[in-house]
């Protein structure tokens, strides 16, 4: 397989992470609802896009564009940036989104990368 459908294989998996956790199908989530909590479901798919797929990928650069992110979804870059922002801003203020965050991220790693020990869960988001 090469490198660009390694990529949407793990945008996948993080997006059906994000689809189990909320409850909300990815058919919806991918759809042109603007109900808020579809929109943070969206949002916290770009933003663990964004942030997981890119720390795993540092040593690949340009190997995920916001526009790859966007296009599962069917959005354009901006969202991804938006969403990035929105979600960091709100894990920033209120704890109870730091919390799901860092719940949301952890399911999806031990999705992605089933090998993952408990010690290598994320308890913070100093490594952001």
């Amino acid at each position: 397989m090469e490198k660009g459908n390694d990529i949407l294989s793990e945008q996948e998996i993080i997006l059906h992470c994000v689809s189990e956790s909320q409850k909300i199908p990815v058919s919806i989530i991918t759809g042109r609802s603007r109900k808020e909590e579809i929109i943070y479901a969206r949002h916290a798919y770009c933003y663990i896009s964004n942030t997981l797929l890119r720390i795993e990928r540092a040593n690949k650069p340009n190997s995920l564009s916001y526009a790859k992110i966007a296009g599962l979804i069917n959005k354009d870059h901006a969202t991804v940036i938006h969403a990035h922002t929105e979600i960091q801003n709100r894990i920033d203020t209120e704890k109870v989104i730091r919390f799901k965050m860092q719940e949301l991220i952890n399911k999806c790693r031990q999705k992605l990368y089933k090998d993952i020990t408990e010690c290598e869960l994320i308890t913070d988001f100093s490594f952001i």
